[in-house]
């Protein structure tokens, strides 16, 4: 079977083990970690504009060097309960994805192009509000966190992003 196959199997059940709603509630994102011989300036804060309005997550970077294949890119959704779901794929090949795209235009500022390798330079992610807009799957609504993690050559973490939500 293919990747994908398992990956949209594992995604429905768990989707229809656990529940969802239409509404995740962000509580507050964070770096935990970064390198500093690659990464500098790492910032994330989870604000509203006023009661009532939902919680969106901000994050900033200067990435020192290009980000290419050698990088993967990691999402683990991680409930309370240990059960995990995990997206995995190299920066080039997640570009390619259509929601990823339209994240890179959308959140960015300013908006970048989605091309490989992505450049040295500051990246600003404002304003998102998880999940983002055209993610091709579900969330669970339950106490959870969602884990970013950008690692070299699949060993070394450049950079690694918590955010909690409900």
């Amino acid at each position: 079977m293919s990747t994908l196959f398992l990956l949209i199997i594992s995604w429905l059940f768990f989707y229809i083990y656990i529940g969802t709603s239409t509404t995740i509630r962000q509580e507050y994102g964070v770096i935990d970690f970064y390198d500093s011989s690659y990464v500098i300036n790492a910032e994330a804060f989870t604000i509203r504009k006023r009661r009532g309005e939902p919680y969106k997550t901000n994050v900033s970077a200067t990435l020192l060097y290009p980000w290419g294949n050698n990088v993967t890119l990691t999402i683990e959704y991680k409930q309370k309960s240990g059960t995990e779901l995990i997206f995995k794929n190299k920066i080039c090949i997640s570009l390619t994805m259509n929601w990823i795209k339209i994240f890179l235009l959308e959140y960015f500022n300013p908006p970048i192009a989605p091309k490989c390798p992505l450049p040295a330079g500051t990246y600003h992610v404002q304003n998102v509000e998880l999940p983002p807009k055209h993610f091709p799957l579900p969330l669970p609504t339950v106490d959870s966190t969602i884990v970013f993690r950008f690692k070299l050559d699949g060993r070394k973490v450049l950079l690694q992003i918590s955010v909690k939500v409900k």
